[in-house]
């Protein structure tokens, strides 16, 4: 049986992709990042991402897409970083606020039917931690970088969208599948 990745994710609004892909881009060129936002690698800030087929994204569509729209906006308050600690790398992300709506939703998608018959990958409860990953950097530490020049930092970031989509290499959200875009 195929096994991929299938995630629930709000995407940000296209103005806010882009900085955030200008952001990661920059970044990437500084810090020498595995990995950089962009057409297969789009912005987002993961809800809960399950392994299993692509084909069974539109039974988790189903199920999601009925929930209350009460995540319309997020707020950034962190840049981070996570060093990995079994393959000498860091995570670059930045962070946003666990409001109560934000984990309302993510409870919400965790008691699903499809939760319950689909192996969960993603942190839960209380390591459920919102943020966009900005980039993938070698060794450990701080990587400095001067975020000034990107509208991404301690801010809302409104009109956000609920979809469902796979992931590629190192878990990039690859494509959204669900809802369709026009």
């Amino acid at each position: 049986m195929e096994r991929s990745a299938i995630t629930v994710v709000l995407l940000p609004n296209a103005k806010d992709s882009k900085q955030l892909v200008a952001c990661s881009t920059a970044l990437g060129r500084q810090h020498d990042s595995l990995i950089a936002l962009g057409p297969s690698a789009l912005p987002h800030v993961t809800v809960a991402q399950f392994y299993a087929p692509e084909s069974a994204a539109l039974e988790l569509w189903k199920q999601v897409s009925h929930l209350p729209a009460k995540v319309t906006e997020l707020r950034s308050t962190a840049f981070c970083y996570f060093p990995e600690s079994n393959r000498r790398m860091t995570w670059i992300e930045l962070g946003f606020l666990k409001t109560v709506a934000v984990n309302e939703l993510h409870t919400a998608v965790l008691q699903t039917e499809f939760a319950r018959t689909h192996e969960i990958r993603s942190r839960r409860g209380d390591e459920f931690r919102p943020h966009c990953t900005l980039g993938l950097a070698e060794g450990k530490g701080t990587f400095p970088f001067d975020l000034a020049p990107y509208d991404i930092f301690g801010r809302a970031f409104t009109d956000v969208t609920l979809s469902v989509g796979v992931n590629g290499d190192d878990f990039t959200y690859s494509r959204a599948l669900f809802p369709e875009r026009r």
